[in-house]
């Protein structure tokens, strides 16, 4: 049994088109911290709504309290770090940040974590 040539070509074809090539800027988009992030406007809500919460990181709970403005800032890079790795918050806590919220606080501590 002999096979056709344009069989063998559309084939090879299909398989291609197939194929898909999805990067992390395609998926989430640049990480470019070119805007200026917020402390006020950008940061301090994702921690508010995320790690400043009732048994996690306010007065009386988890350390560090990050319900006061200079701890944040003064652990800005381990906040970063945590969040980046995705230690915090914690996977038993049923918490996640969106990777968009982890850019904003990477680009914030990229750009000196500023009380802006």
């Amino acid at each position: 049994m002999r096979i056709q040539p344009i069989r063998i070509i559309a084939f090879g074809l299909l398989i291609i088109s197939a194929c898909a090539y999805d990067n992390e800027e395609d998926l989430f988009g640049e990480n470019d911290c070119n805007s200026t992030v917020s402390f006020a406007q950008d940061v301090q809500p994702i921690i508010e709504a995320h790690c400043a919460i009732p048994g996690c990181h306010v007065s009386g709970a988890q350390p560090p309290n990050l319900m006061q403005t200079s701890t944040i800032i003064s652990r800005a890079d381990r906040i970063r770090d945590r969040t980046q790795s995705r230690t915090m918050p914690p996977s038993s806590s049923g918490i996640t940040l969106t990777e968009a919220e982890i850019q904003t606080i990477d680009c914030w501590v990229q750009q000196g974590a500023n009380e802006n």
